[in-house]
């Protein structure tokens, strides 16, 4: 089903992003045509997307080395302006091929206390998948059962990482487009992540409390050097005050007032 559905975007992209004959393209560099392929658009062509500096504009591109694969580069560079913002370069499985896969050992992290595998991670460098197990289960009779058993099933697609238990349960992970593989990489960056997020999160509590506080309580100080903490009434307080004050003014203001009158 998801390569159906693989197959029938890539067709709609193609029918209706190019003009007849490809006479004009579409997206100005390759990594704006990555940008609809991500993050599960990919034809079945390409093996691998990466960045060769860390930015978004020189970007190389691993296709299968075959008919369709030379035939997907001629359309990607249809498809683009500026061929100059990409590299070819070949692969050996599909990356759609490799992210099924993926799928389909997502039930065996129910059973990772017999044989210790708990990630897996699309190098898209290699055209392979990094399987990572626990250190203390290398040379264990299950693992060694288990890689056999995929090895066989699956052909040689798979690359072993031994690594520590991470700080989060991971299922399933692929790492960012520039970012190479390493033993503990997705476990420190999610770490990271994590403490990231709960220093802002107190900031913003203090920040906020500060301000609600200063707010709530204005400091007057009077002539005489003293220090008046003074409290906003509430509305109700406010209507009361003016019901219930009485103006206080001069007994010959109502004199004034008539004379006044009288001389214009």
């Amino acid at each position: 089903m998801k390569r159906i559905i693989t197959a029938l975007s890539t067709l709609l992209l193609l029918t209706t992003l190019t003009l007849p004959c490809c006479a004009e393209a579409v997206f100005e560099t390759a990594w704006d045509l990555n940008q609809v392929w991500a993050p599960s658009n990919y034809p079945d062509y390409v093996c691998g997307v990466w960045s060769n500096d860390g930015g978004t504009y020189d970007i190389t591109i691993a296709v299968l080395n075959t008919d369709e694969g030379n035939r997907g580069k001629e359309e990607i560079l249809e498809l683009i302006e500026d061929d100059a913002s990409v590299t070819f370069t070949y692969g050996e499985y599909s990356r759609n091929y490799l992210t099924d896969v993926q799928d389909e050992l997502l039930e065996l992290f129910k059973t990772k206390e017999e044989h210790g595998l708990i990630s897996t991670a699309l190098d898209e460098y290699e055209s392979r998948i990094a399987l990572g197990i626990l250190k203390e289960y290398k040379g264990n009779k299950k693992t060694e059962e288990l890689i056999t058993n995929l090895t066989s099933q699956y052909g040689d697609i798979f690359t072993i990482t031994y690594c520590d238990e991470p700080v989060l349960d991971t299922l399933l992970v692929t790492p960012p487009i520039t970012t190479p593989i390493t033993d503990n990489t997705i476990d420190n960056k999610k770490s990271q992540n994590i403490t990231t997020i709960v220093l802002v999160l107190i900031l913003i509590t203090s920040i906020a409390f500060m301000v609600i506080r200063k707010r709530r309580k204005t400091v007057m100080q009077t002539n005489a050097g003293e220090n008046i903490t003074h409290t906003p009434l509430t509305e109700k307080e406010i209507e009361h005050t003016i019901k219930s004050s009485e103006i206080d003014y001069p007994q010959t203001l109502d004199k004034k007032i008539l004379d006044e009158i009288e001389s214009k």
